[in-house]
């Protein structure tokens, strides 16, 4: 499929050729696609695979949003339990456990 110009799609015709303009839609799908599935590969590729286990300590990234002289993360707290759903519990303050998603390079793809 060639690429078009903006008149084109809008217009629904070239605007060389005085003919009616038909878009493969599936071709374009498909090229769209590709080009995520490759900027996730290209993303993916810098991650650091780590393993949690019960007992270690986490920090959480707060609001990059945040005031300056804020700390950019909170913690440590300590890991409760780590789930196989990619998931795992941390305890925040003396009882209230809180749960957080963990995102694997397989999860990604």
């Amino acid at each position: 499929m060639r690429k078009t110009d903006v008149r084109t799609r809008i217009d629904g015709r070239d605007a060389m050729l005085n003919m009616e303009f038909k878009a493969d839609w599936t071709t374009i799908r498909n090229r769209k696609q590709n080009r995520t599935n490759e900027n996730s590969r290209r993303e993916d590729a810098k991650r650091k695979a780590y393993q949690y286990s019960v007992g270690n300590q986490i920090l959480i990234k707060t609001d990059p949003n945040r005031k300056y002289c804020q700390n950019a993360y909170k913690g440590p707290y300590q890991i409760i339990s780590v789930n196989d759903n990619g998931t795992l519990r941390y305890q925040n303050g003396r009882i209230q456990e809180m749960q957080l998603h963990i995102m694997n390079k397989e999860e990604l793809m």
